[in-house]
């Protein structure tokens, strides 16, 4: 059953022990000049006060609801805040996550409704770098066959999906442990709309699953593009652009090596 609309957008708001990336994360929501959002914070088991604090900011304002999370996972926490979501469109930003800037949720939304998309990707810069790393390209209509096969070609914490379309399609798959957003982007490409824009619209904490976990996201993409892409192009596409995605890790492992060797 689909809950009815009575906000513009959710914001859902995964957590677990990461009190301080929470209070990060919804100063940065409430920052916003776009003031029409219901934040929803799903908070799994934690043995800090996280949850403590997430109660804090239910009481302190109308808007933001905390739910918590019997099971594991961040793709169940983030299906399970899809399921109480009372916005048109929802925006998945994790604890410690940030919008890269006051506009960056008005601007996001007025592009998903500008081209009447099911989904629309922006640009993000990681956090915490000495010097700045962002990641943003052209802005275009997107196509499955294409988007498999972009590089970073997007991270969840810059997907606005149209909330209706996400359900239609079942959330997110939680046989994936890394790269369900990239599937459930496949999926939505293959019975709607998706548009890339060229704004930055995310601030990603460093140090997350995929960034301790490169070798396995890149197997997990390719397992991701058997199930959406012709086998043709998974063999003639897919499996060199893992093979030269491996030995990149590899390479630049064993440079990093004899560097500290030589030194």
């Amino acid at each position: 059953m689909i809950n009815s609309v009575k906000f513009p957008i959710s914001i859902i708001t995964v957590v677990k022990n990461h009190k301080d990336g929470l209070k990060e994360t919804i100063k940065s929501v409430v920052s916003q000049d776009f003031g029409d959002w219901e934040l929803i914070i799903v908070v799994g088991s934690s043995l800090d006060n996280t949850r403590v604090i997430a109660k804090c900011y239910e009481n302190e304002y109308e808007n933001v609801r905390v739910v918590d999370q019997e099971g594991n996972g961040i793709y169940e926490a983030m299906n399970l805040g899809l399921s109480i979501a009372r916005g048109y469109y929802v925006w998945f930003m994790n604890a410690g996550d940030c919008f890269y800037d006051s506009k960056s949720l008005s601007s996001g939304l007025a592009k998903i409704q500008e081209f009447k998309a099911d989904l629309c990707i922006g640009g993000h810069s990681v956090q915490g770098m000495e010097k700045r790393r962002t990641y943003a390209y052209s802005e275009k209509r997107l196509k499955a066959s294409v988007f498999a096969f972009t590089r970073r070609g997007a991270c969840h914490q810059s997907m606005i999906y149209k909330r209706d379309s996400l359900i239609a399609i079942g959330g997110f798959c939680t046989e994936y442990l890394i790269c369900s957003d990239f599937d459930s982007a496949l999926r939505i490409m293959t019975i709607g709309q998706a548009v890339r824009i060229n704004s930055l619209v995310s601030s990603v904490e460093p140090g997350g699953g995929a960034d301790k976990n490169l070798k396995f996201v890149i197997l997990e993409k390719q397992r991701v593009r058997k199930a959406h892409i012709s086998k043709f192009m998974v063999i003639v596409v897919g499996l060199p652009w893992t093979f030269l995605a491996l030995s990149k890790i590899y390479f630049n492992k064993w440079f990093s090596i004899l560097l500290n060797a030589r030194v």
